[in-house]
């Protein structure tokens, strides 16, 4: 899991984990807890981090997400961009209620699937 490593910023009720699947060629970030102002950039920085190790399909499962505002959502639209740019697809695979509603308000569901 990536949030144990030292290069990571601090951040309360956020987990996540990722692992690879070579198998399929990509590589899984499940998300819970609360994402927030506080620890936007542990997220990015574990997304990131998974797009340049693995240099594989990422995969984005956040269907354990209870809470989660305008500014993870430009963390996860930044993630997307920073894919794109590298020639790596991202997607996310499984979202919860508070993402879906967020997604859905912002018009930006099509974006992120």
């Amino acid at each position: 899991m990536y949030e144990n490593r030292s290069d990571i910023p601090e951040s309360a009720a956020l987990v996540v984990d990722a692992a690879p699947r070579p198998q399929t060629r990509t590589v899984t970030a499940r998300v819970s807890d609360e994402i927030d102002f506080d620890n936007a950039a542990t997220l990015r920085v574990v997304l990131l981090a998974a797009l340049v190790s693995h240099r594989i399909t990422l995969l984005v499962d956040l269907s354990q997400v209870t809470f989660c505002d305008c500014v993870d959502l430009h963390t996860l639209l930044a993630a997307r961009t920073a894919s794109q740019r590298a020639g790596r697809p991202m997607h996310t695979t499984a979202v919860g209620r508070p993402i879906a509603g967020l997604l859905q308000l912002t018009g930006t569901r099509d974006l992120l699937t």
